[in-house]
């Protein structure tokens, strides 16, 4: 059953539906009984679906809390992908050129079997693809490598050559 009993559970459940009404309560402005009803009503979906995602999370994601000072060259690289972006559809819309992009085989040590290791894919898959040049379509873990569509091509390979953290 898990470490929370039912109860807990349907109280933590109940908690963000709440809370998603509440959100929707603020973004729309102008509270209400009515606007507090359709809250209610329009938070019971994304609550449902938080909850049937929440049951196909496997129980053993381990992520280190150090592995937070890697994450924090995400928002350079995302804001650098931007400049990189944009400056290829500027150039695009001057010269009537078009923008090629490129598929790249990026070293990567993806680990085992491990909750660790496969915490560390998730968060690289993730974090990766937040900048706008770049997403990871997929891990060849028997050939150790990722496979990345760039939208721009660069010279440098995405991660630099970092096998463990290839952002």
């Amino acid at each position: 059953m898990g470490t929370l009993g039912r109860g807990w559970r349907a109280m933590a459940w109940a908690g963000v539906w709440l809370a998603l009404a509440v959100v929707y309560l603020l973004v729309v402005g102008s509270p209400g009984w009515g606007e507090a009803a359709a809250g209610l009503v329009l938070a019971w979906p994304p609550t449902i679906a938080m909850r049937a995602v929440a049951r196909g999370i496997p129980t053993g994601f381990e992520p280190r809390i150090a592995w937070l000072a890697t994450l924090a060259r995400v928002p350079g690289k995302a804001l650098a992908d931007c400049g990189l972006v944009l400056g290829a559809i500027a150039r695009g819309v001057v010269t009537g050129e078009g923008v090629s992009g490129a598929f790249r085989a990026v070293p990567f040590d993806p680990g085992g079997e491990d909750a660790r290791s496969e915490a560390r894919r998730a968060i690289v898959v993730a974090a990766a693809s937040v900048a706008p040049n770049a997403y990871i379509v997929a891990i060849d873990r028997e050939a150790g490598r990722v496979l990345v569509h760039q939208l721009v091509d660069t010279p440098e390979p995405p991660g630099h050559g970092d096998r463990e953290w290839p952002l």
